[in-house]
């Protein structure tokens, strides 16, 4: 059973890992799921950026927020924010805070492109990261699209008055996800046989029997401990 339960939750974090491989991984010089945090800020300040906020949430998480312009898809982008996992680069995030007045006409111009481009590939709304991501925006009231390749995920975003592009190394993800289901498992293993005394009727925050709703909301606020706010609002 306990084996059951850990490749049951592999097989959601894996979802399609049979699509060809078409997003692109490299922006601006920064590879993601390959360039070390060290490196992203030397190379974005090379080419003009400004590195406006740092947040090092742990050992293993960290997000760096860069203001300059790069044009992407059509649209220019004053926003670069990079998120991190085990000092590596995870997240490639490109924002315009264009304004209420113009928000449907550059997202307009930024769906055309990537619809053109990668419209064909299958959706990431069933994967574990969308759902989470879906869940924040959902209660912030914004829209979401996704596509996904073999290693790649792209999100955007579109709220009242900002316009989001992002980029996802689904290979950096998985491994987390798979070392942590590993640790898992051994917990698992390691416990002692069933009494009654030690019934449980919840884990991490979930109750056996919450609905759907209620899970993703609570794991969605302790998963890789990851803020998505910034990338949404």
């Amino acid at each position: 059973m306990k084996r059951f339960l850990i490749f049951s939750l592999a097989a959601i974090f894996a979802s399609s890992l049979f699509a060809q491989n078409v997003l692109p991984q490299t922006f601006l010089g920064l590879t993601i799921g390959k360039t070390p945090k060290s490196e992203v800020s030397s190379i974005l300040k090379s080419q003009g950026f400004e590195l406006v906020a740092q947040e090092d949430v742990n050992a293993t998480t960290a997000q760096y927020i860069f203001s300059g312009t790069y044009k992407h898809e059509g649209v220019e982008f004053h926003t670069i924010v990079t998120s991190f996992l085990s000092d590596t680069l995870f997240i490639f995030c490109l924002q315009d805070s264009c304004g209420a007045d113009r928000v449907a006409e550059v997202s307009g111009t930024l769906q055309t492109n990537l619809e053109k481009k990668y419209g064909r590939l299958e959706t990431a709304d069933s994967t574990l990261l969308f759902m989470m991501l879906k869940d924040s925006a959902d209660r912030c009231g914004v829209e979401t699209w996704s596509r996904m390749d073999e290693h790649t995920m792209l999100i955007s975003i579109k709220s009242e008055a900002k316009v989001t592009c992002m980029y996802v190394d689904w290979d950096l993800y998985f491994n987390m996800m798979m070392k942590s289901l590993m640790q898992l498992s051994e917990a698992l293993n390691d416990l002692p046989d069933y009494k009654e005394e030690n019934k449980v009727y919840g884990v991490a925050g979930v109750k056996f029997g919450d609905d759907m709703a209620t899970v993703r909301r609570v794991i969605a606020a302790k998963s890789l401990k990851l803020d998505v706010t910034e990338m949404i609002n």
